[in-house]
């Protein structure tokens, strides 16, 4: 099993279904890589770059995704519950449908993200980047969106019971 691989070029790899749980792969090059229904539940991704990467139905729940690159990557419906992104480059991503339950997502760029029917449940999007991102049907309840920059978003039929929305900027 790939346990340690810091810095290491992934770039294009298939990693499809792939057990890379509790693995450190922090600021490795994952750049288009495969990594459909892999399990990096825990691990270390931390400035890892996986823009481009399709990551969808993968397991990264509790991981560490701090200031990583995911740009254009694609997670639909990927288990991402209690994972840290904070300050993470999300610019269009695919997150639709993905379980996003008590992620921290402190000032991460989502601008054009795709979040329609993801379960953002108690998430921490605290002076998130949410310009243009697509929110529709998602759920938002207890969300903290404290200084959340909604510009242009489209919240058509999401849930934000009890959602923190104190600064926000929901113009457009």
């Amino acid at each position: 099993a790939l346990n340690v691989c810091e810095e290491c070029d992934l770039s294009h790899s298939s990693l499809a279904r792939a057990n890379l749980s509790r693995a450190n792969l922090s600021g490795a090059n994952l750049r288009k890589a495969k990594l459909n229904s892999a399990n990096l539940g825990f691990a270390n991704l931390d400035g890892t770059n996986l823009s481009e990467a399709t990551l969808n139905y993968a397991r990264l729940s509790e991981a560490n995704l701090s200031e990583a690159n995911l740009s254009e990557a694609n997670l639909s419906e990927a288990n991402l519950m209690g994972a840290t992104l904070a300050r993470a480059n999300l610019k269009g991503v695919n997150l639709r449908g993905a379980y996003l339950n008590d992620v921290n997502l402190n000032r991460a760029d989502l601008k054009f993200a795709n979040l329609s029917q993801a379960n953002l449940r108690g998430a921490d999007l605290n002076k998130a980047d949410l310009k243009f991102a697509m929110l529709s049907a998602a759920d938002l309840s207890g969300a903290d969106l404290i200084g959340a920059n909604l510009y242009m978003a489209n919240l058509s039929g999401a849930n934000l019971n009890r959602a923190n929305l104190n600064g926000a900027n929901l113009n457009g």
